[in-house]
C-alpha cells in the first residue's frame, strides 16, 4: 500500500496535475505540482490508433486543442506536435504545449522528486481496444517505470485485467453510490477507490472495507478536512496549492 501521511492535512492528489493554473494531463501541469510539493499525481491515458498510450483526458483534442481530431483514430507520429494548450481556456498563453506520451511522462517522473502517480485508463480506448490490449499497452509503457503508480478506471474490466496482468495497485472510481455499487467494489477488490463527493451526501458513510478512499472534485479545504475526519486516505484536486502546507 502506498505511503502517505496528512501531516495535519488530507494527503492530495494533483487532479491531472495543476490543472486549476496550468493545461490539463501535460508535463507542464504535472511538473508543476510536483514542484509545489505534490507526492501524488493523476493523469488520463488514451490509446492512439497504433497502440501507443497517450496522456489525454477526452477521445478529441477539441477542448484542449481546439481541434476536432479523434486520437484514437491516429497514429502517434501524426499527434505527437499537437497543441493541448487549452485556448478557450488559457487563450495563447501556452500554445506552444504539446500532447505527451505516457513514456515520455514516465521518463519525467523518473526525475522528478518522488511521486506516487494515479494512471486513469479511459473507456473510450477500451471501447475501441478491449481492456486486455489497452492494460497490456500502459503497463508495457510503464514498465521501467521506478516509482509506485496505480492503475485506475472506470471500467470494472480495467481493474480486472490489471490485476491479471500484474499491476501492483489498482483504483476504481464509483459511478452509483449505491448498494449495487458497493457489491461491484467489493467484487473488484480494487486497492483505491474514487468516488466524486457530491455522489456522497453528508447523511452517508464511506463504505469500510479493505480499500482507500480518494474524493474528487473537492475545491475547499474545510471539505478535505471533513472528509479526512470521514475516512478518506486522500482529496484529490486540480488546485493542489490550496492544500499543500508549504514550509
Amino acid at each position: 500500500m502506498l505511503d502517505w501521511r496528512f501531516q495535519g492535512h488530507p494527503a492530495i492528489v494533483a487532479h491531472r496535475g495543476y490543472a486549476g493554473r496550468y493545461p490539463e494531463n501535460t508535463l507542464l501541469s504535472l511538473s508543476a505540482a510536483v514542484a509545489f510539493g505534490a507526492h501524488f499525481l493523476e493523469f488520463d491515458v488514451q490509446l492512439t490508433r497504433d497502440g501507443v498510450p497517450i496522456v489525454c483526458h477526452d477521445d478529441t483534442l477539441l477542448r484542449c486543442g481546439g481541434s476536432a481530431l479523434r486520437v484514437l483514430d491516429h497514429d502517434w507520429r501524426d499527434l505527437r506536435d499537437a497543441g493541448v494548450g487549452e485556448p478557450s481556456r488559457f487563450g495563447d498563453s501556452f500554445c506552444g504545449v504539446k500532447l505527451s506520451s505516457l513514456n515520455e511522462v514516465a521518463r519525467h517522473l523518473q526525475m522528478w522528486p518522488p511521486t506516487t502517480s494515479f494512471v486513469e485508463i479511459k473507456q473510450h480506448s477500451v471501447a475501441q481496444f478491449g481492456a486486455a490490449e489497452t492494460v497490456a499497452r500502459v503497463l508495457e509503457a510503464l514498465r521501467e517505470l521506478e516509482r509506485p503508480f496505480v492503475v485506475l478506471s472506470f471500467v470494472d474490466d480495467v481493474v480486472t485485467e490489471a490485476k491479471k496482468q500484474g499491476a501492483a495497485l489498482t483504483g476504481w472510481v464509483v459511478t452509483d453510490y449505491d448498494d449495487g455499487g458497493r457489491r461491484r467494489l467489493e467484487a473488484l477488490a480494487a486497492d483505491y477507490v474514487y468516488c466524486n463527493q457530491d455522489k456522497i451526501t453528508r447523511a452517508q458513510a464511506l463504505w469500510p472495507g479493505p480499500w482507500h478512499w480518494v474524493l474528487y472534485e473537492v475545491t475547499r479545504l474545510e471539505d478535505a478536512l471533513r472528509w479526512q475526519h470521514a475516512g478518506a486516505a486522500m482529496i484529490e484536486t486540480m488546485h493542489p496549492p490550496r492544500f499543500i502546507a508549504r514550509g
